[in-house]
């Protein structure tokens, strides 16, 4: 297994700092949050299955990838980021990622934050959207689903978290910060679900630093976001009545998974720990 240190910084020599990079982040998506809300009221999109995050994704990874055209330190990045992983693929390994991070997502954080919650309040039943499952949903609602979560999102989130920010943060301060920073904005981008994305990044910047490239976690956050969609898992976790939500039987399967994360941690540990 490499080292960090085996790892190449690109960004080593760039002019660019964490610090700028961020301040480019924060203009962008704020631009992009105002701009999404106009244009989804323009062209007639609505709240179903995440029309909105569609747009928005869209219009961020436009412009990410002006900024990568335009900024050279980011441009010459490109092949890095992308290369062949620098130790061949294993299944395993992407199949034990994958798996945690749905483990964590719809069992630890379901189980400790979201049913807690509903339990307390019944009005975190709409909050967390588990009536979602019993609105109707078209061939287009799928399209638009699987475009904004499967394409457009993993992409222009790796590019940015594990990519720019994770080696602009690396060269500059430490490997521990670059973790550390990149999987917390990572969850902070992704509100009301923040704490598992967050654990997400955590994930996929060890498979980032086992591989040397962006392609496997790549694979992984498209795998993942593949499990949690209907009619997979989200039918039998994500989506509940009222009744199977104030009831323990409703999340059965919540702790089910719940219970796999410990094995499979350790099994992740033991595979991905820097050496």
């Amino acid at each position: 297994m490499p080292r960090p240190a085996d790892i190449p910084a690109p960004l080593a020599a760039s002019p660019l700092n964490p610090v700028h990079v961020l301040l480019l982040f924060g203009m962008a998506y704020g631009a992009c949050t105002i701009a999404s809300t106009l244009l989804c009221h323009w062209i007639g999109f609505g709240e179903t299955l995440r029309d909105r995050e569609l747009v928005n994704g869209t219009l961020w990874s436009l412009i990410l990838a002006a900024l990568v055209a335009t900024l050279r330190p980011l441009r010459e990045s490109v092949s890095t980021w992308f290369r062949t992983p620098q130790s061949p693929l294993r299944f395993s390994d992407i199949a034990i990622a994958t798996l945690l991070i749905t483990a964590f997502n719809v069992g630890v954080h379901r189980v400790l934050v979201v049913m807690p919650m509903v339990h307390s309040n019944p009005e975190y039943y709409d909050f967390w959207q588990l009536a979602s499952a019993y609105a109707r949903a078209t061939s287009a609602d799928y399209v638009v689903l699987a475009l904004g979560t499967l394409a457009i999102g993993p992409l222009h989130e790796e590019v940015f978290f594990r990519g720019v920010l994770f080696d602009a943060i690396r060269a500059r301060r430490s490997l521990f910060l670059a973790v550390a920073a990149t999987s917390l904005l990572f969850g902070i981008m992704h509100g009301r679900n923040g704490l598992a994305a967050a654990f997400a990044g955590l994930v996929l910047a060890f498979v980032y630093l086992r591989y040397g490239s962006l392609w496997p976690a790549l694979l992984v956050h498209v795998l993942g976001n593949v499990l949690v969609l209907p009619p997979l898992l989200a039918q039998f976790t994500l989506l509940k009545t009222r009744a199977q939500a104030q009831s323990y039987e409703g999340w059965f399967f919540e702790f089910l998974f719940a219970a796999l994360f410990v094995p499979l941690a350790l099994a992740f540990w033991r595979r991905f720990r820097p050496t």
